[in-house]
């Protein structure tokens, strides 16, 4: 079940006070409206209007994401709100997929990345790659998996004169064969900081 509650603000712009929406959770299965999923891709339920001034302002709360259909939970925590008092689900249950995204396109690669039944972990180290090979990735805001086809992944490169770089799919499927790791069993951060202390510590 998807929950909200609000809370009064102050407008930055007109200092007018407004009530805005904040999403504890948002769960998706195949009875949940698919308007939920494209909101928070398009980040639709971090914006805020100001009624007054009409002045639209972006709101970054934690909110823990589920996806009972692709059997994956995400609980997006946004690097400010590491302090705040979180009350993180059950994870026994082994089918499920936990990770802890810091940012907001972190957030969003891992929800693309587990509708796609990727490994995110052998998805770090392909970015890894690129960033080691192509030196100019390196002046860029960041890589992150976009897209899957038949033949290729594709990833979203930010701040970079060119959008978008592919990885061939039959590559990645080989890599992800010859790879093996330990079960990972509750909310995990794994992205391009954390990942190589994670496979060291999975290698103990």
């Amino acid at each position: 079940m998807s929950k909200f509650h609000k809370e009064t603000l102050k407008c930055p712009t007109c200092q007018e006070a407004i009530e805005a929406v904040f999403w504890d959770s948002i769960t998706i299965d195949e009875n949940a409206e698919m308007q939920f999923k494209e909101d928070v891709k398009t980040g639709k339920l971090f914006k805020a209007v100001c009624p007054h001034c009409k002045m639209m302002y972006h709101l970054n709360y934690p909110l823990l994401y589920t996806d009972k259909t692709n059997h994956f939970m995400i609980y997006y925590i946004p690097n400010e709100s590491k302090n705040a008092q979180l009350t993180f689900p059950d994870t026994s249950d082994t089918a499920y997929t936990y990770r802890i995204a810091g940012t907001y396109f972190e957030f969003i690669e891992k929800i693309l990345i587990f509708e796609n039944h990727l490994n995110d972990i052998v998805i770090e180290l392909i970015k890894a790659v690129m960033l080691q090979k192509e030196k100019n990735l390196q002046k860029s805001q960041g890589v992150y998996f976009a897209a899957l086809s038949d033949k290729k992944l594709s990833f979203q490169i930010l701040g970079h004169e060119h959008a978008f770089i592919s990885y061939p799919r039959d590559a990645y499927e080989e890599l992800a064969k010859g790879l093996k790791f330990k079960a990972v069993d509750d909310f995990q951060l794994i992205n391009l900081k954390t990942f190589n202390n994670f496979l060291i510590s999975n290698n103990q």
